[in-house]
This record gives C-alpha cells, sequence and structure tokens, in this order.
C-alpha cells in the first residue's frame, strides 16, 4: 500500500493514512519504509540503486547499491540509461529499481569516505584528512 504520512511522533514513528479503507493510522518505523517519489526520475538526475532491490532487472554488471550515476536517455519502454564514471558504457534499468540523490555541484565541499579503503583512481598526494572544492562537473 501507498500512505501519506499524517504524523511523526516525538520519538520518530510515523503514522501512516492508507486507503485500505481503515479509519486508523497505521504506525511505522521510519527504517522499514521508502518515500514514494512524486516528480518521475529525469535526465540529469543523479541516481543510485535502492537498498531494497536485491537484483536489478538488467543484473548487476559492476554497478553496486553504493554506485552514483547520472541519467543520460530514458528509452521509449521507460528504461534509464545511466552513465558510471567507471563505465565505458551506460547501464540501464528500470526508473523502480532507482532512486535520486543529491547531485554534487561546483563549490561543494568534499572528503573521501572513512569507508573507502582506496579510491578508484588512487590516493596520490592526498589522505583521509584532505578536503577539497568541486571546480568542475563533466
Amino acid at each position: 500500500s501507498i500512505g501519506t504520512i499524517t504524523t511523526i511522533d516525538a520519538d520518530g514513528k510515523l503514522r501512516v493514512y492508507t486507503s485500505s479503507g481503515s479509519q486508523k493510522a497505521w504506525m511505522l518505523d521510519p527504517a522499514e519504509v521508502e518515500v514514494v517519489e512524486e516528480q518521475p526520475i529525469c535526465i540529469g538526475d543523479w541516481v543510485r540503486v535502492k537498498s531494497s532491490v536485491p537484483t536489478p532487472t538488467h543484473q548487476w554488471g559492476e554497478v553496486t547499491h553504493k554506485s552514483i550515476g547520472v541519467v543520460q536517455k530514458i528509452d521509449d519502454d521507460g528504461d534509464l540509461w545511466v552513465a558510471f564514471c567507471f563505465l565505458e558504457r551506460l547501464w540501464v534499468c528500470k526508473p523502480s529499481e532507482m532512486e535520486r540523490v543529491r547531485p554534487f555541484n561546483i563549490g561543494d565541499r568534499v572528503k573521501v569516505k572513512h569507508s573507502v579503503v582506496t579510491p578508484r583512481w588512487g590516493w596520490g598526494m592526498e589522505t583521509y584528512a584532505s578536503r577539497g572544492v568541486i571546480s568542475g562537473v563533466d
């Protein structure tokens, strides 16, 4: 069922109304639900595979739940064609398998996540303590 949040308790419990006929609000733990996007994913959106998707329709290839890409094309069947910086070809997926992520913008301050053992293209002269500012987005 898809519902509408009517109340958020002080402890974070969600109270959700659904159109299933019940007059009572349904209580849910926020960790057990995901937001239903009102706006469809569009070309140019930054996306990743939803954590709730065990295996995408067109398989994983080198993409993982942590991979972030940019939608380049939406075909006539509605499939998304996504560019990932580590792939030479676009990766195809269903919109329902993906979620938007905050895009990176020029001027954003960034650092390497502590969960990254070795960055894809190496450390260069940088360390976990290094900070940077995005100067361009290709």
